[in-house]
């Protein structure tokens, strides 16, 4: 029987060599066709993120411009000459008491110009949970204290002025008067 067999095969030896050259093209095509399909997603990904990057450039490009300098400086002399009403002598003495507020003016300045340029995706939805949630507590301590300022007027509306004198004749007189407040 294996003779049989070899024997066939040696008949149609050129009818399989093309059956398995078929079969190598196929599959050589097959990986082509995943190639060209990932290599279309590595260039779409590649371009979104040159877009992210000239985005980033821009930024950073504004950020050593000298209006931005000249704007962070204006904000520091405001912010400065407000905070205080003192001599530039004295002013002077406290240079190291402002490092705070300088950095807190810089800081302002540079995520108001980067945004959220240097968040990552989860960093982005935390800062706006974060943000929500401040909000609902400035809400909540707004009513709170809207709440509170109507009890106080519905109690200052209720106090009543006791005055005690005395008239012409010597007598006590004792008037009660409602008033608001």
């Amino acid at each position: 029987m294996y003779k049989i067999f070899l024997s066939s095969l040696a008949k149609k030896k050129a009818e399989m060599i093309n059956v398995g050259a078929a079969l190598v093209c196929t599959f050589l095509a097959y990986q082509l066709v995943g190639l060209k399909i990932r290599s279309r997603k590595f260039e779409e990904e590649l371009k979104l993120k040159e877009i992210e990057l000239s985005e980033r450039q821009e930024v950073l490009k504004s950020l050593t411009e000298s209006a931005f300098l000249e704007h962070v400086s204006e904000k520091c002399n405001e912010r400065l000459s407000t905070a205080s009403s003192v001599s530039i002598w004295s002013r002077s003495d406290k240079s190291q008491e402002n490092i705070p507020l300088l950095k807190s003016i810089i800081r302002e300045e540079l995520q108001q110009r980067i945004g959220d340029a240097s968040l990552s995706d989860e960093e982005k939805s935390n800062q706006v949970v974060t943000k929500l949630n401040e909000a609902r507590e400035d809400l909540l301590m707004q009513t709170a204290s809207q709440q509170q300022n109507t009890t106080e007027n519905k109690e200052a509306i209720l106090q009543e002025d006791l005055r005690v004198s005395s008239d012409k004749s010597g007598d006590t007189v004792i008037k009660v008067t409602k008033f608001s407040i």
